[in-house]
Formats: C-alpha cells, structure tokens, sequence
C-alpha cells in the first residue's frame, strides 16, 4: 500500500556546466552536454518538482571551479553547497581548504578513484584538512575498488564519505546479490553514505524497478539514515526530463513509511551536508 508520499526533495548530485569559460576534460565536442547548463536556468524546474535545495558537483578538477560555484549558490533562492575538486598532490592543497572552508556553503572535495588508487602519502593532508574543517568527501569510483577504498576509509572514521552513483555499480541488470556484495564491506563503515545517483542514464523503462530493487539493497546494508537521492543531472536529460527523473524516484519509494521517505528525500541529505548551516 503507498504511504504518504514525501514532496520535498534534496538533490545532492547537480553539475552545472559552462564549456564557453571552462574545460571539461571528459567532455566531447560533440556531445549534447557540450552546452552551457547553469543553476538559474534550472531553477524553476527544481522547485516545480519540489526540489528546494541541493549540492553542486565539481566538473572540471580544477579549485579555480569552486569560486564560480559558490558564487552561483549565492546567488540562488535555493538552499545549495558545494562540492569541490582539489588535486590530492597540490603542495598547497590544505591552505586552499582552509580558505573554501571559510564559506559556510563549500561542504567537501570530490576524490577520483576510478583507476588506480589515489597516492595516500600525497592525500593524507587533504583528508586530514577535511577533518580539521568538518568537510565531507565524495567518492567516485568503481565496483572493482570498493574493497581498497574500504580499507583506506577505515583510516578517517571522523571524516563522512559519500559513495556517488552507489559505487558505480551496474545497474543495466538488476542483481541485488551482486549490489549487496559490493557494497557490505563500505556500508559496514558507519562513516560511509550512499548516494542514490547515476541512474538517469539506464533506459526508461528500467528506471523504476531498478530504483526500487536498488532503494531495497542500500536500505538493507546503510539504512535510511546513510542514504540520499542525487539526480545527477545533465546526464540523462537526453532522453528524460528532469521532472521525470524525479517521478521515477519517487514511484520508487512511495511504499515506503514516511520517515524511511523523507530520509531519503532530504533529511539525510541535510545533515551529512550540513545544508541547514549556509
């Protein structure tokens, strides 16, 4: 029986981008994403949908994004952080923290792990910096490093990380054993966040029972506490709009209690990100 559904929402996984002003080392010529996306243009779309705030994503891996970005939050009736890229080998990587984190709206740095593992000896004092200023990491990574990243976590238990896209697991074929399994070893860390994203680029069709299936595993292994929604978007706006993302989500959990809901809607979100404190 559908419970009563939650309307307020959370986005903790927008990128905006500007190809006119900035480089995007992942981004071709010719994809349809080669086009300026801001936070105004949007605006109206999110609050539409009941989205009242969110937290921007770095694009570029490079700091010189972060001001820009945090201008934009500024200047937005909405409730929005910022999450930043700062190279793991900047020599002067943690005084760049300390400045960010003079802003109450820059929350964290994003980490790439998609490769090979980050040089710790070099990472040490970014993350020892994110403990200092009470900021988050968010991770982007693959299933094939979750173990090591475990076990590099395991290292920081004072300092929040978020798995963006759920780990990058594959979520073309639904495979709860396969999710669970890849996710046990970080969700058993209680410093450790789920991030329900990266799913707007699935085909249509799949999008609701494989939100579903996936909402069921994450709930299952971090609870509703350590989970949160991120639409990730421009990508996947190529075929869905960003109305319907939301729709989907929310078909997905509209079982669920109330609370379980608004956990994943925005409470969990509020406090990993410390939204309230802009």
């Amino acid at each position: 029986m559908a419970q009563q559904t939650v309307t307020r929402i959370i986005d903790t996984h927008i990128h905006v981008l500007q190809p006119s002003r900035w480089h995007y080392h992942w981004l071709e010529a010719n994809s349809p994403l080669h086009s300026d996306f801001l936070l105004p243009t949007i605006e109206a779309d999110l609050l539409a949908c009941g989205v009242d705030g969110g937290v921007l994503m770095e694009a570029t891996n490079t700091p010189q994004e972060i001001d820009w970005l945090l201008d934009m939050c500024h200047a937005s009736p909405l409730q929005m952080g910022v999450i930043g890229w700062i190279a793991p080998d900047d020599p002067q990587g943690h005084e760049k923290m300390a400045l960010f984190a003079k802003n109450p709206r820059f929350k964290g740095i994003r980490l790439n792990w998609l490769d090979s593992p980050p040089n710790m000896t070099m990472l040490a004092p970014i993350l020892r910096a994110c403990g200092a200023y009470g900021l988050v990491v968010d991770v982007l990574t693959t299933p094939k490093n979750l173990l090591a990243m475990a076990i590099m976590i395991k290292n920081y238990p004072h300092i929040t990380f978020i798995l963006d896209h759920m780990g990058g697991l594959e979520l073309t074929h639904i495979t709860p054993a396969i999710w669970r399994t890849s996710l046990e070893p970080l969700a058993n860390l209680p410093n450790v966040v789920g991030k329900l994203s990266g799913f707007s680029t699935i085909p249509v069709a799949d999008m609701t029972p494989t939100l579903h299936r996936l909402i069921e595993v994450g709930l299952d292994v971090f609870g509703s506490d350590r989970l949160m929604f991120g639409s990730n978007i421009p990508f996947g706006l190529n075929q869905i709009s960003y109305g319907d993302i939301i729709t989907h989500f929310r078909d997905a959990i509209q079982h669920l209690p109330h609370a379980t809901q608004a956990d994943l809607c925005h409470q969990t979100a509020e406090r990993v990100y410390r939204l309230g404190e802009n």
